[in-house]
């Protein structure tokens, strides 16, 4: 590109005095600014004059390159274009395999949301179908329940209120609840009963040693459902005997708790009885006639027979000559039975389940309190037809009874069934006949003599008196 000529613009106002310089000279550079101006403009004039038609140096055409470099050029161009080309069909065609997959993957969206609708559409059924069940009759869940092979809803499922249970346990812990508790959790040890041979010296937790002594049954309650008077009726009414295993063997058998003594299978055999130095007969069993010339019997101051017999036990029983010993080689242990349930390994045992059932049994024992105040109640009973007496739980004791005419003396000293802790309890006493006139009555009291001994005083001889007295116990 040319350069472009420099613009012109005038620079003096000749009107004016420029001082040292004159006018003329002023004018003369003014002139000579312009005709520069001009002569560049020329200038380039005769370059674009020149350049009319014709290419700039180092232009290449067409024209000015041979033909072979040209169709060089041209095939290189086609090249690339058809080289663009195959990456627009590669592009074109995975552009094409992306919109088909896209549109698969729309196809399966439609369908998961067609099945997201379905499954909405029976689940919604479902609960419909549960809501009406649960609110129907109760009977009519049992059947599909059996079907389902699932227990029945109890009331408290379809009513979802827990005082509709029937059969549910009151407030108070009871027995039967001891029960179920200690049942399960004997099924998670070694039952009640079992034989065990331990190498200690005593018997471990939970276990008697096997001796055939008696114990309680209702120490042992367990025990005793488990093997009862089978090794022993004990005294025949609260005892009863456990196995006795010391320095002996268990046999298997159908009959549990029968002895059986030491013993040996008898040995037998006969000799041959000889007259008049003639042997009559044969020995047998274990005995044998041993033949040969030396068989003689010889009488007294005599010649004769001479019989030899020999004596071998096997002939009599093959129990004999199998061992060189009666007792059997041994190794002492100490034979225990299992009484009851006893914690063996700590380790084992589920902390958080037993704090949970012993807070179970604790929120319903007897002793809360009402109002802030504890609720007592009897620890201890006694009744033997004539006399009584009951112990609570905060120690305090209660006991009376019958005295019959002992004496003829009016005044009558008896010990109590059970000492109180000092003399400070109460005594009273009645005629226990209600046939008696009023006029007959007659005196009859009580007072304490120490903490053990009543003494009675009465009018009437002849009649029985009711006596009562309570206290604090021992």
């Amino acid at each position: 590109m040319m350069a472009q000529p420099p613009s012109y613009n005038r620079e003096k106002n000749f009107a004016d005095d420029f001082g040292n310089e004159t006018d003329h000279s002023a004018l003369n550079a003014e002139l000579d600014r312009a005709s520069n101006s001009i002569n560049d403009i020329r200038t380039n004039l005769a370059i674009l004059q020149a350049d009319d038609g014709k290419l700039r140096p180092a232009v290449v055409t067409a024209d000015s390159i041979s033909e072979e470099l040209r169709v060089s050029l041209v095939e290189g161009v086609v090249m690339d274009a058809q080289s663009m080309l195959d990456k627009s069909l590669v592009a074109a065609n995975a552009s094409s395999a992306s919109a088909q997959e896209a549109k698969l993957s729309e196809e399966r969206a439609v369908d998961s949301s067609v099945k997201a609708v379905n499954s909405a559409k029976e689940a919604a059924e479902s609960a419909k179908a549960l809501s009406l069940a649960i609110n129907a009759d109760w009977n009519a869940t049992v059947g599909p329940a059996k079907i389902l092979n699932r227990p029945d809803l109890s009331v408290v499922a379809t009513s979802g209120c827990y005082d509709d249970l029937t059969g549910k346990p009151d407030n108070l812990a009871t027995d039967d609840d001891i029960a179920v508790l200690q049942e399960e959790i004997a099924k998670k040890g070694v039952p009640v009963g079992t034989v065990e041979y331990f190498a200690t010296t005593t018997p471990p937790a939970g276990y008697l040693k096997a001796d055939g002594a008696a114990v309680g049954r209702e120490t042992y309650p367990d025990l005793y459902a488990a093997i009862g008077t089978t090794f022993g009726e004990g005294d025949g009414s609260t005892t009863f005997n456990l196995p006795d295993l010391i320095d002996r063997f268990a046999q298997g058998s159908d009959t549990p708790g029968q002895k059986l003594e030491a013993g040996l299978p008898n040995i037998s055999g006969t000799l041959p009885s000889v007259k008049f130095g003639v042997v009559l007969g044969s020995a047998s069993g274990a005995f044998n006639s041993q033949s040969g010339a030396s068989s003689e019997l010889l009488a007294s101051g005599g010649s004769g027979k001479r019989v030899n017999t020999d004596f071998v036990a096997s002939r009599s029983n093959p129990i004999y000559g199998a061992s060189e010993t009666v007792q059997p080689p041994a190794l002492t242990l100490l034979p225990c039975i299992k009484a009851f349930d006893a914690a063996i390994n700590p380790g084992l045992i589920d902390i958080t389940e037993l704090a949970n059932d012993v807070a179970d049994l604790s929120a319903n024992k007897l002793d809360k309190t009402i109002n802030g105040a504890a609720v007592k109640y009897v620890i201890e009973t006694y009744n033997d037809g004539a006399n009584w007496y009951r112990k609570w739980s905060d120690g305090w004791l209660e006991q009376g009874g019958i005295r019959l005419k002992t004496t003829n003396y009016p005044v009558e000293d008896f010990t109590l069934i059970v000492p109180f802790k000092n003399v400070n309890y109460y005594a009273l006493c009645s005629y226990c006949s209600d046939t008696l006139l009023d006029s007959n009555i007659g005196h009859v009291s009580a007072y304490q003599l120490s903490n053990t001994v009543i003494r009675l005083i009465r009018a009437l001889l002849n009649s029985a008196v009711l006596w009562y007295a309570c206290g604090q116990g021992e």
